[in-house]
């Protein structure tokens, strides 16, 4: 017959073993958990069940061991096997304390970024909250263990829990600091970020409990003068009840039973834009902001649905076109159009402060400030462009939203198109913010001299503050290339070899078909891709050799100025009717039936120590061809760029020689030449 305290080792492991069993089934099962942070809980409960299982597993192999601390206080008489669960133990334990920071984290740095996606953190809290329990065991290892009796027996069970108070004093500072900066957001957004609360608080809540009652074991271990006979087993009920806690919970907000109520929707307040200053390097003036109507409702969301990134964000952008409006709208003559600009045209900045009505007295008090950089400079480009006042204005009128699009990049950067997609507003990081500054005197003078020039323009360069977390966002607005429809196909263009492929070789034949039969690919393509499948931009000879020459002498100012890892934006589109003049800057075909959108963009990557080092690190590591990466020096990276330009973009003879070898594979593929049509 099993002794009471057997017995009870062997309910805490079966109780383990059927709450993680239950917990991977659910999560695999049920797809509402598995959305985020399902996976964070699911690592939490892993994690806490994987404690209780090794630690049921020493005291059943080490029976007669008087409390589990006292096992690491006389480890020198303890056998291996004892020890290998001890440490597995102190490893998940910590593990469980790392992966509730992780979640309170999740809250934290939703709020830190607005535009961090909440659901991006995933991998990195794997390649945190594991490396760090063991980096815990490793310092108490060398602190505690190798250090026999330096810690009285009856102060170490507090010792092994340090992470556990570390962990609660951080949440507790960061969760209060980022819910005074939410009650700035707007109405809308703020009940968004309660709405997360409720979802995530409960779990904290159970990591505080416990907390709370590892403390109240140490207290009576303390006043009795020694570890109690039953302060083991308390501790070890206290890791059983919150991992119960944590999988009911788990359960009921995954859908599982029924969802835990919501709170009701907030009374929505009128939220506007007020000037309280205007404020400029030359002095301060006033100057009335546009009223824009509130900001819409965002749908409700629920559970593991809610996404506070995505509602910031949206309030971030309505509060960029409202000041790209305030600062377009004022009138011409105070920032007379001239195509000699003084210095201090470049380096004026005219800041405006933004102000939420309808909030509470901080939120009045602590107002955001919009930063406008250059505006005369850049009303010139805009009307250099064509683009007059009025127009640049209703691009961004307050009734049509801006729409946000994913990035196809490796940057990570977010798009807003305007309602009419003339216009793009684009976050950059703030090098690239500070390179456009940089270069902007010699980038006004270059279009002014070339207005057929294909570099990007750009028509605005903002900063706007934040209400929480990092303290300013950087944003630009440029031209839209494909202002004059989406094309059937895309070429991202740099010129070299080394990862630039997007469509797998498999697929070759059958994009290579498409593009013969004017159909759209989807994808964005790049340089093997454009060698592969379109082979060349088939111009009549006038056009081609003036586009060549215009994009050498684009490519040459960007590396006089160490601008490098730009890239040459083709887009194709098909015409229902022969077109042979240019339009914008777009290019009509030697045919007439397609035209070329080209541009230059990306251009704000200046050369610097971090592309050294990624260029030694593929060359000397990877063993690469230094020649052919894109971290190459910008003297290097244009001229290689202009070769690609001269020897292979306008190649006719690659053209018919991709029509040549496509027609004899159709042929033996069972397909009659008269049904390609090219």
């Amino acid at each position: 017959m099993l002794s009471p305290m057997l017995a009870w080792h062997v309910l805490s492991l079966a109780m383990a073993i059927v709450v993680l069993g239950c917990t991977v089934a659910f999560f695999l099962r049920t797809r509402k958990a598995r959305a985020h942070p399902g996976p964070v809980l699911v690592c939490l409960i892993l994690s806490s069940c994987l404690n209780m299982m090794f630690r049921a597993c020493t005291h059943l192999v080490t029976p007669d061991a008087p409390s589990f601390v006292g096992i690491d206080f006389h480890h020198e008489t303890e056998s291996n096997s004892t020890l290998v669960l001890y440490w597995g133990t102190l490893y998940f334990a910590s593990a469980t304390t790392f992966w509730y920071l992780m979640l309170a984290m999740d809250l934290i740095s939703s709020l830190s970024n607005p535009f961090l996606p909440f659901q991006s953190n995933s991998l990195i809290h794997h390649t945190l909250a594991w490396p760090l329990a063991g980096v815990w065991c490793l310092l108490y290892d060398v602190a505690v263990y190798q250090q026999p009796k330096a810690v009285p027996e009856i102060h170490l069970r507090m010792v092994t829990h340090l992470p556990l108070y570390g962990s609660l004093v951080y949440i507790m500072f960061a969760l209060h600091a980022a819910g005074a900066k939410s009650r700035q957001l707007t109405t809308t957004i703020h009940a968004t970020t309660r709405r997360m609360s409720k979802l995530i608080v409960p779990y904290l809540v159970v990591f505080g409990a416990s907390g709370i009652a590892h403390l109240g074991i140490y207290v009576a271990d303390v006043s009795n003068g020694k570890p109690l006979v039953y302060s083991s087993y308390v501790d070890q009920l206290v890791g059983i009840v919150s991992t119960t806690v944590l999988f009911v919970l788990f359960y009921f907000d995954s859908g599982g039973c029924r969802r835990r109520g919501l709170p009701p929707q907030d009374a929505q307040q009128p939220t506007i834009l007020s000037p309280l200053d205007d404020i400029d390097e030359a002095g301060p003036h006033t100057q009335p902001l546009p009223q824009d109507p509130p900001f819409p409702r965002m749908q409700s969301t629920a559970n593991f649905n809610v996404d506070i990134a995505a509602e910031l964000r949206k309030m971030v952008m309505d509060l960029t076109r409202m000041g790209i409006v305030s600062v377009a709208a004022r009138d011409a003559s105070d920032h007379p159009t001239s195509a000699n600009r003084v210095p201090e045209d470049f380096a004026t900045v005219e800041r405006k402060r933004i102000t939420f009505w309808g909030g509470t007295a901080a939120t009045v008090a602590d107002a955001l400030v919009f930063e406008d950089v250059a505006p005369s400079v850049f009303q010139s480009l805009r009307q250099l462009a064509g683009i007059d006042q009025s127009s640049y204005l209703h691009a961004f009128n307050a009734e049509e939203n801006l729409r946000e699009v994913c990035s196809e990049g490796k940057s990570g950067n977010i798009f807003y198109f305007t309602a009419n997609r003339q216009f793009m507003v684009k976050s950059v990081p703030k090098e690239e913010f500070d390179t456009l500054r940089a270069i902007l005197p010699q980038y006004y003078k270059y279009l002014v001299q070339n207005e057929s020039s294909y570099l990007c323009r750009y028509f605005g360069c903002h900063s706007i503050t934040l209400p929480v977390g990092t303290r300013r966002m950087y944003f630009v607005v440029m031209q839209n290339l494909f202002i004059h429809g989406p094309p059937q196909q895309r070429y991202d263009l740099k010129g070299n070899t080394d990862r630039r492929q997007a469509i797998p070789t498999a697929q070759v034949e059958g994009k290579m078909h498409a593009a013969i039969m004017r159909e759209p690919i989807d994808k964005l393509m790049m340089d093997i891709d454009f060698t592969r499948i379109h082979q060349c931009i088939l111009l009549a000879d006038a056009d081609a050799t003036t586009v060549k020459l215009q994009l050498k002498n684009d490519i040459q100012f960007l590396a006089e100025h160490r601008i490098m890892d730009y890239s040459i934006l083709v887009g194709v589109r098909y015409t229902a009717n022969a077109c042979f003049h240019r339009v914008d800057m777009a290019v009509p075909s030697k045919d007439g039936m397609t035209m070329y959108d080209i541009g230059v963009i990306d251009m704000l990557q200046r050369y610097n120590w971090r592309w050294t080092l990624q260029r030694w690190f593929l060359g000397g590591f990877l063993c690469k061809d230094m020649g052919d990466v894109s971290a190459v020096p910008p003297a290097q990276y244009g001229n290689r760029l202009i070769r690609f330009v001269r020897q292979s973009m306008f190649n006719q003879a690659r053209r018919e020689s991709r029509s040549s070898l496509f027609t004899n594979s159709t042929q033996r593929s069972g397909l009659t030449v008269s049904e390609v049509h090219y």
